[in-house]
């Protein structure tokens, strides 16, 4: 884990949550450069697995607030939307990104 903050020049302590008896560190990021440095990363090692859906819709929401528009009322309300339908409450999945691996 410290070769991981390491990487992504984090300077933070670790943290811990635990969910179902499962303990897991956290990771918090933060800022605008830092996120630069993982989405650089994600675009040269991608997800394939269902989380690429919730990263692709973050990607989103980044954007508005790297360009200051998510300050607006319907920007506010895209990006809570964007939220909400994340994990273990996203209903419609894109495998768009698995075509090239035929």
């Amino acid at each position: 884990m410290e070769m991981i903050l390491k990487f992504f020049q984090i300077t933070t302590d670790l943290n811990t949550s635990i969910h179902q008896n499962k303990e897991f560190w956290i990771i918090e990021v933060t800022s605008l450069y830092k996120l630069q440095i993982l989405i650089n990363y994600l675009n040269e090692y991608p997800l394939y697995t269902a989380k690429r859906n919730d990263y692709n819709d973050w990607l989103i929401a980044y954007d508005k607030i790297k360009n200051k528009k998510h300050l607006t009322d319907s920007d506010k309300l895209t990006i809570k939307e964007i939220k909400n339908n994340m994990n273990k409450n996203r209903k419609i999945f894109n495998w768009d990104h698995l075509e090239y691996l035929k």
